[in-house]
């Protein structure tokens, strides 16, 4: 079955929406056995010689170059969307304008991160985007335990999304399950298929009141609200999640409850001090108020960039953990001062070395031990 100049192969999965397909460009110019002729009697009109057996031979020879080169073009494999036919007008209407939306999106930002649309005829109900066959929900444990290499990973997503939401766009949808790992390593995020423009309150695609988007993956707070309400926090709040999941090699993080102990990044690898700093994320995406929240992707940028920093410069939060001395390089701190309620000392017990903290400047929120 052919789409304008895409052959569909086979389903790759269905959905509520529609069926995606495996597809590729039709290489039917190159298939002409005309053509390596034609090439010849136009090579020959242009340089004005008469055309030999031997001119022939040349020409036949590189058009089979040029054939064997395109069969790796067309080979490539694509995704195709295909929207389903409902019998129900308004919710054909309703389908196809999610459609649209979708390809709005997804062609309204150009990122590495964030999945390309190549082709699309909206009147047909489908469009053609680049396929991955490998999605993160399958590989969490690529990145479990290592904080930084989860935050290498995670960053272009984060970056992708503050794209979106300069451009007033939620995706609203994002979880490991949506998430593509490229031929490359990278991250792709895409099904933008529930995405929304906040400014944009005609011809609304969902009921007023909807709860959309995966349970598991989008915040307390946006059950029940209102399609006009919905924010930036929103992604801000299941990218969150996103990393605890990266970090974790688990896929379910009841609601907000990252600090309960069977959910404590912490707690699951011990033997790792850096992990501390995954509060300094954490803590401002996966809660339980929308207020506490980080008001969207680009603040959250900063976070993130702020902690890579941290890792890259061997940074420890001597509030928690083990944390190494760094003058000799073999003990460990301990504090040493414990009742004054205005500062904090701790010191090496190999070497003595000793550092002084005031408690109010360790971190927000620092409470003594």
């Amino acid at each position: 079955m052919f789409y304008g100049q895409w052959e569909v192969l086979d389903a790759l999965g269905s959905g509520g929406q529609g069926t995606v397909y495996l597809a590729r460009r039709k290489n039917e110019l190159l298939a002409r056995p005309e053509l390596p002729v034609t090439f010849a009697q136009w090579i020959s009109s242009i340089s004005g010689s008469v055309n030999t057996d031997h001119k022939r031979k040349c020409v036949e020879g590189i058009f089979d170059t040029i054939r064997e080169l395109s069969k790796q073009v067309f080979a490539q494999n694509f995704a195709l969307k295909r929207l389903r036919e409902f019998t129900d007008i308004a919710t054909q209407q309703k389908a196809l304008h999610r459609l649209e939306k979708e390809v709005s999106a997804a062609t309204g930002v150009d990122h590495a991160s964030l999945i390309k649309i190549f082709d699309s005829n909206l009147g047909e109900g489908w469009f053609v985007m680049e396929y991955h066959p490998t999605i993160l929900a399958n590989h969490l444990g690529r990145t479990k335990g290592d904080l930084l290499g989860s935050l290498v990973a995670f960053r272009p997503i984060v970056e992708a999304v503050t794209l979106l939401h300069k451009r007033g766009i939620v995706h609203r949808d994002i979880k490991p399950d949506n998430v593509f790992v490229a031929s490359d390593g990278r991250l792709v995020l895409g099904d933008l298929g529930l995405a929304i423009e906040m400014d944009d309150h005609s011809g609304r695609i969902s009921d007023t009141y909807e709860n959309v988007g995966t349970r598991d993956w989008m915040p307390a707070w946006a059950m029940g609200m209102r399609l006009e309400d919905v924010r930036p926090t929103f992604d801000v709040f299941s990218l969150g999640k996103l990393l605890w999941a990266m970090v974790s090699g688990r896929q379910k993080l009841r609601l907000w409850y990252h600090h309960r102990p069977e959910f404590e990044l912490e707690a699951m690898f011990p033997d790792c001090p850096s992990m501390c700093f995954a509060r300094e994320i954490l803590d401002y995406c996966v809660v339980e108020d929308e207020d506490n929240c980080s008001p969207g992707a680009e603040d959250l940028l900063a976070r993130v960039d702020a902690v890579i920093n941290a890792l890259r410069q061997s940074g420890q939060i001597p509030a928690r953990g083990h944390i190494k001395c760094r003058v000799c390089g073999m003990g460990e701190y301990s504090e040493v001062v414990r009742d004054d309620p205005g500062y904090r000392i701790i010191a090496c017990g190999y070497c003595g070395n000793m550092q002084h903290f005031d408690k109010p400047g360790i971190r927000p929120g620092w409470k003594p031990r």
